[in-house]
């Protein structure tokens, strides 16, 4: 299973990033070290996607959600990659989260 730090390396857009890249990459990996033989698109074009969804994710939101949301669309990604032979389209990828409830409103 891959090991993915809840701790940010840094706060600058350029960590983030290549946190969330990391991120992607790391459950990248496992997808092909389980299920690669079945895969026929080649990994490097999954990483490629990989950046550009974590270059989406930094435009739409800059915080902590953003890990869950990079992880939401990357795990998207993968299950169609491995359900349907393709890739998605990264503009296509649902990354919202649903909304929390407002803990205040219960005190």
């Amino acid at each position: 299973a891959p090991l993915i730090e809840i701790h940010r390396s840094g706060d600058s857009p350029e960590d983030i990033k290549s946190d969330l890249v990391s991120i992607g990459n790391k459950l990248n990996d496992l997808l092909y070290s389980a299920g690669g033989s079945k895969i026929k698109i080649d990994k490097k074009e999954v990483e490629k996607s990989i950046k550009l969804l974590a270059d989406r994710v930094m435009q739409e939101e800059f915080s902590i959600s953003n890990r869950r949301m990079m992880v939401k669309g990357v795990c998207s990604i993968l299950l169609h990659l491995y359900e349907k032979g393709k890739l998605m389209d990264v503009n296509n990828v649902n990354i919202s989260l649903p909304d929390e409830p407002d803990l205040d409103d219960e005190v």
